[in-house]
């Protein structure tokens, strides 16, 4: 089913190229540059003969739709879409649309490339059929305690410090990380990320490993408690802070050591879970819009009117500020020529320590200097941006095509150990890390949210993984003949 609509996809960026070389207009050809993405992800997709649905292929190819396609469409023809081209745009022409098409174009032709240089040349796959060895009952009880614990004094710490209660019930329920209300000041923000990864990553890398095991185990009805528990405490945090794509990790994460371990998703599956999180992401920003003073929005709003929000902000591979950064860089603003990377390495080191720490998410930098905006959180330029506004397209066709490399060689070992339940929660992550986070937002989040993710899952395969007890070699010493002396 989904290879059909790919397949559909694939013929009508065909039919719009036609139209666009032989009509010269210029609406038909900037339709085409933002079809060009989807054309050139579409047949990778169906090149490949895993057919996955949730393979980084596959991925890739729905986050160009949506971001690319679907939004540049929007952008073309909706009437009302006049708001949202300024936002987007930031009062650019549509024909800007033009440059940010083409770059994705060569982020997605780079992608293909290193990903079937993988699959194809990479090789017989290594370890086929290895799996974790499963971990005891006390053991997987021991570490559920201790996460719970450390959780809810991160939880309780964070609505304290914070005075997230007076916040809550002055009505700034879910907003947009309550920056304006409770957090304010940079090492306040930077204490939040502390609590965030005990409150927030603890209880959900916990839920991915007891869901991840509870493929393999019997006792259902414990697993069952755990995972109730954890995806509450998990989801506390994400939703007073409105970061809605912690949220949705959540149930991606799941939905992929699901599809990896027991059962593949269908395609009706795969698009319920898509409208459930187009629904819940659409709640909280209108939750988001009410607190800022927008009188006509409805909670109970419809699932259009969701999925029109989530289309107006800078999502998934979004066209809109790769668009931007094209057009104004190097002409108004230089190339950085690789400073946004080299800001990792000052990340670990606490503000609380160095209060003059310069700001390591390129997003603030964006806002000001290209969007000529200033914002709390700035605007995350996405990858294919980042590299763009570091080294131009050269630096977009290397990263991506590393990128692409990278994701095939993750999801040829996952395919390879599908009964390795560690493996299999360190796959979930990193396919949403990179292929959301990274592809959204920028580096800098993907390192900062694998860390966050990496030390639990540490922790854990330390408690969690079987002792091997030591086989007692006994030698017998042998019985030297004694001489006769006679």
């Amino acid at each position: 089913m989904i290879d059909f609509g790919v397949a559909i996809s694939i013929l009508a960026s065909i039919v719009i190229a036609l139209f666009a070389i032989f009509s010269g207009h210029e609406i038909a050809i900037i339709f085409l540059c933002i079809t060009i993405p989807v054309f050139i992800a579409g047949i990778s997709v169906l090149a490949d003969r895993n057919n996955d649905i949730i393979s980084p292929m596959h991925v890739l190819y729905y986050m160009v739709f949506l971001g690319s396609f679907l939004k540049g469409s929007l952008l073309l023809f909706y009437d009302d879409a006049g708001d949202a081209a300024e936002h987007l745009l930031a009062g650019l022409p549509l024909s800007s649309l033009i440059g940010g098409g083409l770059a994705l174009s060569l982020a997605v032709f780079a992608f293909a490339i290193g990903y079937a240089a993988v699959m194809v040349f990479g090789g017989p796959k290594r370890d086929v059929g290895r799996s974790s060895a499963l971990p005891s009952q006390l053991r997987v009880r021991t570490f559920a305690l201790a996460s719970f614990f450390i959780a809810a004094i991160a939880i309780v710490a964070i609505f304290k410090y914070f005075n997230l209660a007076e916040a809550i019930s002055e009505g700034a329920i879910s907003t947009q990380r309550v920056q304006e209300d409770s957090i304010g000041s940079a090492p306040r923000g930077a204490a939040l990320g502390y609590f965030r990864m005990l409150g927030q990553t603890v209880p959900q890398v916990l839920f991915a490993i007891v869901y991840a095991l509870s493929f393999q185990r019997q006792n259902r009805l414990f697993d069952l408690f755990i995972l109730v528990m954890s995806g509450i405490m998990a989801a506390i945090v994400p939703f007073v802070t409105s970061t809605r794509l912690d949220l949705v990790s959540i149930f991606f994460i799941s939905l992929v050591i699901r599809h990896n371990i027991y059962k593949r998703i269908s395609a009706t599956k795969l698009a319920a879970f898509a409208i459930a999180a187009v629904v819940a992401v659409g709640f909280l920003g209108q939750l988001r819009d009410i607190r800022h003073g927008s009188e006509d929005i409805e909670i109970g709003s419809s699932l259009i009117e969701s999925g029109l929000g989530l289309m107006q902000r800078p999502y998934f591979m979004d066209i809109g500020k790769t668009s931007v950064i094209v057009n104004r860089v190097p002409e108004d603003v230089d190339y950085l020529y690789g400073r946004s990377f080299i800001a990792i390495f000052v990340a670990p080191i606490p503000r609380t320590m160095w209060p003059e720490k310069p700001i390591v998410r390129i997003g603030p930098f964006v806002a000001e200097e290209i969007y000529g905006r200033i914002t709390n959180s700035g605007i995350p330029p996405g990858f294919v941006g980042e590299l763009y506004l570091n080294f131009g397209a050269p630096g977009v066709f290397l990263g991506m095509a590393l990128i692409g490399a990278l994701m095939a060689s993750l999801y040829r070992k996952a395919c390879a150990r599908p009964q390795d339940w560690l493996f299999q929660v360190v796959y979930a992550i990193s396919l949403f890390s990179i292929m959301f986070s990274l592809l959204s937002a920028d580096f800098v989040l993907l390192i900062s949210q694998l860390f966050r993710f990496g030390v639990p899952i540490f922790l854990a395969w330390l408690v969690l993984k079987p002792r091997q007890r030591r086989k007692i070699v006994r030698t017998r010493t042998a019985r030297m003949p004694v001489a006769d002396t006679g």
